[in-house]
């Protein structure tokens, strides 16, 4: 009787370690990445403010700090289209029609990645199905084997080993 509340007990402790380390690792994942981004799109709103003055050497600084802040041209992810523009800016005379449609375009397409990038960020803060479905898994897994091991006629001692084995398989599951 007394290893069945104990062998209880400790299951609920793990099952209640593992939501708590779930959720705090998603939190803290989620505070991150959207404190990371916020300051990302504030900076790409100041270079937006700073591209649509009239003062070349505001312009030039605006671009100078966007390539900093873009993905490069050889990443996964370019924004070879965002870097094209940027390289006909530096080839194109200032203040000439050319160069004021360039500027033009430019701001339109970090007006597209900035609402792409928010909307990729409320995606990530939402819980994902698939990391539910591990988290269940895992706790489904971590029971059975408690009442596996309950049950079966064998030692508590004996069986211990096995049951550790079957709580770490659940547990790196639903990591």
């Amino acid at each position: 009787m007394i290893e069945k509340i104990l062998a209880s007990t400790v299951v609920s402790a793990i099952v209640t370690g593992i939501i708590l380390i779930f959720d705090n690792n998603r939190k803290n994942c989620i505070s991150n990445i959207t404190d990371e981004r916020r300051k990302w799109r504030e900076d790409i709103r100041k270079i937006i403010e700073d591209l649509s003055s009239n003062l070349q050497c505001t312009q030039e600084g605006a671009i100078n700090r966007l390539q900093s802040r873009i993905q490069g041209i050889d990443s996964k992810v370019s924004d070879s289209h965002i870097w094209e523009t940027i390289n006909e800016l530096r080839q194109t005379k200032a203040h000439t029609e050319k160069y004021n449609l360039l500027i033009s375009k430019l701001i339109d397409y970090l007006d597209l990645l900035l609402k792409y990038d928010w909307e990729r960020s409320k995606k990530e803060i939402k819980l994902n199905f698939r990391n539910i479905v591990q988290l269940v898994y895992g706790l489904v897994l971590t029971v059975y084997a408690v009442y596996i091991n309950l049950n079966n006629k064998l030692a508590f001692a004996s069986n211990f080993g096995n049951f550790i084995k079957v709580i770490s398989c659940a547990f790196f599951l639903m990591l």
